[in-house]
């Protein structure tokens, strides 16, 4: 991290994507007024302290895919009050669970986790996120079912995009009734039970799309490489 940059006290919003900028990210601590932080496409080879992450949580905006950053997330990152909108730590070596205290994150509209090595399972506290958008958590090492307010109308009415591809999730899909779901995708799991009838809904929307004239609107569901059984 350039030095020189700790002495701007007034830095808002900050984009170092794309170098071969390498290190620690413990001087962000002395970053207190920044909002917008992108460090993604570097060499960054860093466990992400409890100091760091509680600093971190002060952003709206923190990207740092790409990197070679290790260790579990810690759940200061989430601290209260947590002003993250946009989180992306996709493409590096993080491990361990994603803590339950995510949702602290009320004004959460992207978390991009994919391509990493977490485990555990997906914490149910993910589906109190109101206002989530785009959830990406697929290529890790997650286990167990899926949360019953996933996508539902009722907790994530704004959620477009879910991708949980490739882990070991098992058990049933839920109902995924969220009205703003445009792409599910949960390929390559251990996902059990009839053929979701997230399909079928899809199939309507997009008749729907089509009546309204809507060339915009697009559906993706993929659930290939599951155990689903039944009549489709």
């Amino acid at each position: 991290m350039p030095f020189w940059l700790l002495s701007l006290p007034s830095l808002v919003s900050l984009d170092l994507s794309s170098n071969l900028l390498a290190g620690s990210l413990d001087s962000l601590t002395q970053l207190s007024g920044l909002a917008q932080l992108a460090l993604d496409d570097n060499r960054f080879s860093a466990w992400l302290s409890p100091e760091v992450a509680a600093a971190l949580s002060s952003l709206d905006y923190f990207s740092a895919s790409g990197n070679q950053l290790y260790g579990t997330i810690p759940e200061e990152l989430f601290s209260a009050p947590c002003n993250l909108q946009v989180l992306d730590l996709s493409r590096n070596a993080l491990s361990g669970t994603l803590p339950p205290v995510i949702d602290r994150c009320l004004y959460l509209r992207l978390l991009q986790l994919s391509r990493n090595f977490m485990t555990g399972s997906v914490p149910a506290s993910l589906a109190y996120l109101p206002i989530l958008e785009r959830l990406f958590l697929g290529m890790n090492k997650l286990q167990g079912s899926l949360p019953s307010g996933l996508a539902s109308a009722s907790f994530q009415p704004y959620l477009q995009i879910l991708d949980l591809q490739s882990n070991g999730l098992n058990g049933t899909i839920p109902a995924l009734t969220s009205a703003s779901l445009v792409s599910v995708v949960l390929a390559n799991n251990q996902l059990v039970g009839s053929f979701p009838s997230l399909v079928l809904q899809a199939q309507d929307r997009i008749a729907h799309s089509f009546a309204e004239s809507d060339s915009s609107f697009v559906v993706n569901v993929d659930v290939s490489n599951n155990l689903l059984s039944g009549m489709i």
